[in-house]
């Protein structure tokens, strides 16, 4: 546990000292955790006893953020981000899964697994606020329009996710970490045109 905790204090440091973004840096050092073997994965498994207590302060922070008084004020815009979002995300899927010869049935369904929304756009909001470089006000308006749809999406995404993977009959499925898709077993190649 303390290797991981001065590992995340070190990346924030070196983040900062560089003129970084301690988000992505973060978040980088979290994306190769999930994704190695060994004494790496053991390191991210020593931080789950104390996982809800961070949730419990990550998203205190954003709540904190929000200022309803503004949301009245950019109540459309919120709306407008609500739509927008699902249809970007749904035509994307559609798109990629088409491009890619998937089946019809998984790629219309991952739109609805797409529906929750944390993490990044919730710490961006949480770093803009902190930003004394970004007026008020627009700091106000940004965060209601992110944090707003972002609280309502993680009300009624569970369900939605559920209804994604019932619906692409994967509901039983253990979800594979990227490492195990970079198998070489599982990587398909186009013989190339001669």
């Amino acid at each position: 546990f303390s290797t991981v905790l001065v590992a995340l204090l070190l990346c924030t440091g070196l983040s900062d000292s560089l003129g970084l973004s301690p988000l992505l840096t973060t978040l980088f050092f979290g994306v190769y955790l999930g994704n190695t073997t060994g004494p790496a994965q053991k390191s991210l498994d020593a931080l789950a006893p104390i996982e809800p207590l961070l949730y419990v302060a990550f998203f205190t922070l954003a709540g904190a953020s929000l200022h309803l008084d503004v949301l009245w004020s950019v109540g459309v815009l919120c709306v407008a981000y609500l739509i927008a979002r699902a249809a970007g995300k749904g035509l994307g899927a559609a798109l990629g899964g088409i491009l890619t010869g998937s089946s019809r049935r998984l790629w219309s369904n991952v739109p609805l697994g797409l529906i929750p929304q944390a993490g990044v756009a919730i710490g961006l909001v949480v770093l803009l606020d902190a930003d004394a470089h970004i007026p008020a006000a627009v700091s106000e308006a940004v965060g209601a329009v992110g944090l707003a749809p972002g609280a309502l999406n993680e009300i009624i995404g569970p369900g939605f996710t559920r209804l994604a993977l019932v619906g692409a009959r994967a509901g039983h499925l253990d979800p594979p970490r990227l490492i195990d898709l970079l198998h070489e077993g599982v990587i398909l190649t186009r013989p190339s045109p001669k």
